[in-house]
């Protein structure tokens, strides 16, 4: 069958960011909550050398590794460690006062979509 093919492309870039942030005529507060994320994460992105990929976005919808007391967030979710995609299959991706949020289903073969 070939390799996995997605509508979506693996990584976008800072430019690309930028480009269409500024077709659709928004500032960065605008933009981020058109795409339910924060400022400082679009600010972060446009700010970008590299790629951006899906697992900064799902980093983006959890606390921060840095926060204070994060072990016990962890612990009070029973995760053994900081996993982007354990928290938000946990919390689904909310986070305080969000109306957004990214549902992560298991299918029988144990993959998740």
């Amino acid at each position: 069958m070939g390799e996995a093919r997605y509508i979506t492309p693996e990584y976008t870039t800072a430019d690309e960011i930028k480009t269409i942030r500024k077709r659709l005529g928004l500032t960065q507060k605008e933009f981020a909550q058109l795409i339910s994320s924060s400022k400082a994460s679009v600010e972060r992105w446009e700010r970008s050398e590299g790629t951006i990929t899906g697992p900064e976005f799902l980093e983006s919808r959890c606390f921060p590794r840095s926060r204070d007391k994060m072990k016990l967030i962890l612990k009070d979710l029973n995760l053994p460690f900081y996993d982007p995609f354990m928290i938000i299959e946990k919390t689904e991706g909310r986070m305080a006062e969000d109306h957004f949020w990214i549902k992560i289903e298991r299918i029988a073969d144990g993959r998740s979509i």
